[in-house]
C-alpha cells in the first residue's frame, strides 16, 4: 500500500492528527478508533490527544500505537490555545497537521485523501460533510464552519 501511495502522490510526508477532549470518553475512543483504522502508514502518522479535564493516567494510551496522550487539570481558556498547546506535542518531524475532533469520525481513507490533496497545496478543507441525523446521513456543503478534517502544512501553520 505505501508503494502505491508513494508512486500516486510522490514522498509520503508524516503528519499528526491534533485531538483535543474535554470529559467525553465515549467519543473519544471513536475519534481514537477512526485514526487506528486509516489507511495511511502507521510509521508515518502520529495522533496526539490534549485533555485538559485531567481524567486520564499517563500510561492511558500506551498500548495503542502512533497515540499519544497529554492530560492536564489546567483548563485552556480556548479551544485555539488549546489547538496550539496540542501542536506544539507533535515530533519534530511531522510535515503536516491534521485537526481531529473528538466528536468526530474520519472514514479509513481521509488521511491518504488529505495527504493527496496537500501535494499541491499549503491547506485542505473538506467541501462536503455528512451529519448523523439518527435514522439517516445529510449531506451538506461545508461552509467553512467545520473545523474537524481540516488539514495543513507545518509552514502554513507557523
Amino acid at each position: 500500500f505505501t508503494s502505491r501511495l508513494s508512486s500516486r502522490f510522490g514522498t509520503l510526508m508524516k503528519i499528526a492528527a491534533i485531538c483535543c477532549t474535554y470529559k467525553r470518553p465515549a467519543l473519544l475512543a471513536e475519534a481514537v478508533e477512526s485514526f487506528l483504522r486509516q489507511d495511511y502508514p502507521a510509521e508515518l502518522r502520529e495522533l496526539i490527544v490534549l485533555d485538559d479535564a485531567g481524567q486520564y493516567t499517563a500510561d492511558a494510551a500506551s498500548d495503542l500505537p502512533g497515540v499519544r496522550l497529554a492530560t492536564t487539570p489546567h483548563r485552556f481558556r480556548t479551544l485555539g490555545e488549546k489547538r496550539n498547546a496540542s501542536a506544539a506535542l507533535v515530533s519534530s518531524d511531522v510535515d503536516a497537521y491534521f485537526v481531529w475532533d473528538d466528536d468526530d469520525i474520519y472514514l479509513p481513507w481521509h488521511m491518504s485523501a488529505a495527504v493527496a490533496a496537500l501535494t499541491g497545496a499549503d491547506y485542505t478543507i473538506p467541501t462536503t460533510i455528512y451529519i448523523d441525523k439518527r435514522k439517516r446521513l445529510e449531506r451538506k456543503q461545508n461552509q467553512y464552519l467545520f473545523h474537524g478534517a481540516w488539514a495543513f502544512r507545518r509552514s502554513a501553520f507557523e
